[in-house]
């Protein structure tokens, strides 16, 4: 969450956490220094041995005391160097909303940063999970989250999906299932992820209807606790015309959203309704173990209704036990989740398109205590690049790091 650089003064804060508290790391200092005889070339000379004494210039030390929890990180990180050349994943604690594990990929050695910065093809220096990507099929939450909550959809009606929206006769927005899903009802619209019945669904809602869900659920909030200054966290831009309601309600175009607000997302469905920012740093230190400073968690804010959050949880559970989610289904708990496959308009020398894929989930279902989200560019799709390594992160959660009742 952060990057230093060596100066004549000593390392200097250049990125993330380390920038934002520059003034606080730097008021520490050793408490000893070595003395050593130099040569007129300004070497040290071999055989002499240093000193080692108080430093008249030693101060106090502070430290930043980050939420990340060193178990999930390192669980995080095995699972990415394993199957994720490219992306980013969150795990955030529901209750707390505190930020337990963040990881972008690729990664680079920053003992070794001039090396990167020679070939920074593959932008390691950027911090995924903190970057707007399209968000896909995870959007649908948003669109079904604001239908039920306005009442615009009769318990148990149905949408037909033939396998593709057609808006006037010339403007059309294909379903990832060529011959359609037939009748389906909104919860097993998620779970299956069907374009049509969505697109029917934000009809309903409408532009302005989705914008203001949007708003409710703070998606687009800068905010992060302890983290001043880390910007907005994505972008929903949509045009007044149908085919553009329609491309949003999905997640693709005028729609941006971070692996962190998305993360956000998940943790308000998962707690009831209820809505907190994001907390990445629990305070500053004193060296004797005093804190100087805390980052308080604000109190939680209720978005949703109970009654709409529940229904969002069953289809999110659906997705998984029936739907494009089955991979991520474990025996040790049970989890909900969403996939989401988004198209970038780039494609590859033999013709194939780049995909952004998803899997963004909570775990265990009943009682949700962790949001794990993955991002993976360049994945094949969401259920078959995402999903496992939700499971994998999930699993070694549960092992390491034993949930508390």
């Amino acid at each position: 969450n952060g990057d230093g650089a060596f100066s004549e003064d000593g390392w200097v804060g250049v990125s993330g956490i380390e920038k934002r508290y520059e003034e606080v790391l730097r008021n520490g200092g050793s408490a000893e220094e070595l003395v050593a005889v130099l040569g007129a070339d300004g070497k040290v000379i071999p055989g002499l041995l240093g000193e080692v004494r108080r430093s008249e210039k030693a101060r106090a030390g502070k430290d930043v005391v980050l939420t990340i929890d060193k178990r999930v990180q390192q669980v995080v990180e095995r699972a990415m160097d394993r199957a994720v050349k490219k992306g980013a994943v969150v795990v955030m604690d529901v209750e707390t909303r505190d930020v337990l594990a963040m990881a972008s990929r690729p990664a680079y050695n920053p003992y070794q940063a001039e090396e990167f910065l020679r070939d920074a093809g593959d932008s390691p220096f950027l911090n995924r999970a903190l970057e707007p990507y399209h968000p896909g099929s995870v959007f649908k939450l948003v669109v079904a989250a604001a239908a039920l909550e306005e009442k615009l959809v009769a318990p148990g009606e149905t949408f037909l999906c033939s396998g593709s929206y057609d808006f006037n006769g010339r403007v059309s927005i294909a379903c990832w299932k060529k011959e359609g899903h037939g009748q389906v009802t909104m919860k097993e619209a998620l779970a299956q992820s069907c374009n049509s019945a969505f697109i029917q669904i934000a009809s309903r809602v409408g532009r302005e209807g989705l914008l203001d869900y949007v708003a409710k659920l703070h998606l687009l909030d800068p905010v992060v606790l302890g983290y001043p200054g880390v910007g907005k966290q994505g972008n929903v831009h949509i045009e007044p015309a149908a085919p553009a309601l329609g491309n949003a309600s999905i997640g693709q175009q005028g729609v941006v959203l971070s692996p962190l607000a998305v993360a956000s997302l998940l943790a308000t469905v998962g707690d009831d309704g209820q809505w907190a920012p994001p907390r990445m740093v629990l305070g500053v230190r004193e060296a004797h173990g005093a804190w100087e400073r805390t980052c308080e968690q604000v109190p939680k804010k209720q978005v949703l209704s109970l009654a709409t959050a529940r229904s969002l949880q069953a289809m999110l559970r659906e997705a998984v036990e029936k739907g494009t989610g089955q991979r991520a289904r474990m025996t040790e708990a049970s989890c909900a989740g969403k996939t989401a496959t988004c198209q970038t308009g780039r494609f590859h020398p033999d013709g194939r398109e780049v995909l952004h894929t998803w899997f963004t989930g909570y775990v265990p279902a009943d009682h949700p205590r962790w949001v794990i989200v993955v991002l993976m560019e360049d994945g094949v799709s969401g259920g078959q690049s995402c999903a496992p390594v939700f499971k994998e992160i999930a699993q070694g959660m549960l092992k390491n790091v034993p949930i508390v009742p």
